[in-house]
């Protein structure tokens, strides 16, 4: 009797870790959900548009956005993302930094996401955002080479 309660509890432990292990790995993704990284940032002061593109979250970043230069030169607006996606209410601090753009001066960007509004819900309220951003003297902008601007 003793050997029978023994091999059940096995059996339903020897199942057990399977699903879980298996529940894990479908829930991968989850753990990254909140966020949005693009690997690529173009835009110039004269045109005070800053795009963002190659953006990750599709789903409810449309993949690019958007933002004015003048509301982020004061510090704080919205990134309205792809076809009707929503907004991302960011505020931001530049500070100049580093050498990683010959020709150009650096800036690292941190802020924490305000609000959201339609699919981009999905991108975390009190998220952090961060960017390395090089600034050339003709006033355009792009990001630091290797680098991502993530909300």
């Amino acid at each position: 009797m003793r050997n029978l309660r023994r091999s059940r509890l096995l059996a339903v432990v020897a199942l057990a870790v399977p699903i879980s292990v298996g529940t894990l790995a479908f829930a991968g993704p989850a753990f990254a959900a909140g966020t949005a990284t693009c690997s690529k940032l173009s835009g110039s002061v004269s045109s005070n548009k800053a795009t963002f593109s190659k953006c990750t979250d599709t789903a409810n970043t449309g993949g690019s956005g958007s933002v004015s230069v003048t509301t982020l030169g004061s510090g704080s607006g919205p990134i309205t993302w792809a076809s009707g996606h929503g907004t991302t209410t960011i505020s931001i601090t530049f500070t100049q930094s580093g050498t990683s753009c010959p020709g150009a001066t650096e800036y690292k960007i941190a802020g924490t996401v305000k609000s959201d509004t339609g699919k981009a819900k999905s991108i975390k309220v009190g998220g952090k955002v961060s960017a390395d951003v090089c600034l050339s003297g003709a006033g355009s902008f792009s990001l630091v080479t290797g680098t991502k601007f993530s909300v």
